[in-house]
């Protein structure tokens, strides 16, 4: 990964390290930029993980693993219930991290395989939906914790 000014001189460059993926679909989930912050979610087989990187250096400030399949998902990031929340989608579980510390604030199972679709907020629930060998759509309170699977 590389950051660059807008002046075209590069700033900071991180390996993220090889991915390993199914059908040679690559990476697919684009980079979300929030308060100075860098979140990058990588759910690929036997290697899922989300990172947040200081923007203006690209020091990780912290890194989660994630036990996903493939996945191509870009994250949602939003102030709700007192704290930023990013909100991943991924066919194991719907996530949401505390954009701060990495803790899980809640979890959500419930979608197919493959996940592609990004996160929707909608006033204070969050719409995620998948369609790979099945479909599913959820409407997900954004003021809970813990595990909420089966209260959408």
């Amino acid at each position: 990964m590389f950051c660059y000014s807008l002046k075209g001189e590069k700033l900071w460059e991180r390996d993220l390290g090889e991915a390993t993926v199914s059908s040679s679909l690559g990476e697919g989930c684009s980079p979300v930029l929030h308060d100075n912050r860098l979140v990058i979610v990588r759910d690929h087989n036997r290697q899922g993980s989300i990172e947040v990187f200081d923007a203006n250096s690209g020091e990780t400030i912290w890194k989660k693993s994630r036990d996903e399949d493939n996945a191509w998902s870009t994250p949602a990031i939003i102030k709700h219930s007192g704290r930023t929340q990013v909100i991943t989608a991924a066919s194991g579980y719907v996530r949401s991290y505390d954009l701060d510390t990495g803790n899980v604030i809640w979890q959500c199972k419930g979608l197919s395989g493959n996940v592609t679709p990004s996160p929707v907020v909608d006033g204070d629930h969050v719409i995620c939906m998948s369609g790979y060998q099945g479909y599913a759509a959820m409407a997900i309170p954004l003021n809970e914790s813990g595990d909420i699977s089966g209260m959408q």
